[in-house]
């Protein structure tokens, strides 16, 4: 793997600062090979807590030049029940490149205003940006990339900040998917199981539900009914069950029936998000 971006993201400083909008993180480390340098990803919006769990950046930018993005998804019902994401590799000339254009689009100080536009139910894009005083400046736009810019509800500063937002996301995904990829295997794995009985009687022209044991019997469904990490050896069997069943498939275990929702642990994580 490639030196770390060093001579991009300068030694960090101590501070702190916030709003409604975005949340300023730092610290006295330069940044290492699985600190955040980019990340875009999804929060909120009208799913399902099942889906909120499972969610994943749509990009992601490591320290040491790794990039994250979601694998391919099949057209079909149900879909897999797991699909990993693809990891690749940028150079430390090309991540210059982002944090410059950040810079350049007034994305790396104050966090952005992106007003609220008139659409029902949409989820949060949440960009963070690492900054080369080594903060982390987290923007959020509600309905980005899908809001009428001529509804009236947004000013032409908002307008403008969507803009800049939309045009960093466009640039990051290019990078991240100009680059070859292969599977990204993580450390382990976040995993909620709920109580859940299938369907006894599917809908007309319904697949119908398939039931297995869980075959992980170090792995215990009902401690994980809010996150478990799961790492080791078990993880390897976590990955192999998940990549055998759909959307579709229910697990029992002491008698219980679950839905079963699994994502990788990320290059920045050591276990399941702090609650509150």
């Amino acid at each position: 793997m490639q030196a770390l971006v060093v001579g991009v993201l300068s030694a960090m400083v101590v501070a702190a600062c916030g709003s409604d909008h975005s949340t300023i993180v730092a610290d006295e480390r330069g940044p290492g090979a699985h600190d955040v340098v980019f990340r875009v990803e999804q929060r909120g919006g009208f799913v399902s807590p099942e889906s909120t769990f499972g969610r994943t950046p749509s990009v992601a930018v490591y320290g040491d030049g790794t990039t994250l993005v979601p694998g391919a998804m099949i057209e079909i019902y149900p879909g897999p029940a797991y699909v990993p994401l693809q990891r690749g590799s940028i150079t430390g000339r090309e991540i210059e490149r982002l944090v410059d254009l950040a810079d350049e689009l007034d994305l790396t100080g104050a966090s952005v205003d992106a007003g609220q536009p008139p659409v029902a139910d949409a989820p949060d894009t949440v960009v963070t940006v690492r900054t080369r005083a080594g903060r982390l400046v987290e923007h959020r736009a509600n309905a980005l990339g899908m809001d009428a810019g001529g509804s009236g509800a947004l000013t032409s500063a908002q307008q403008d900040a969507r803009r800049r937002l939309q045009r960093l996301v466009a640039e990051l995904e290019s990078a991240a998917g100009a680059v070859g990829s292969e599977e990204y295997v993580p450390d382990g794995y976040l995993l909620r199981a709920r109580p859940a009985e299938p369907a006894a009687v599917p809908q007309p022209g319904e697949p119908k539900p398939r039931v297995k044991p869980w075959p992980v019997a170090s792995v215990d469904l009902a401690a994980a009914t809010d996150c478990l990490a799961v790492t080791g050896g078990p993880a390897d069997d976590v990955r192999t069950t998940m990549r055998q069943a759909d959307q579709l498939t229910f697990f029992t275990q002491g008698g219980q029936s679950y839905r079963v929702v699994v994502r990788p642990l990320l290059p920045d994580e050591d276990g399941c998000p702090a609650k509150g």
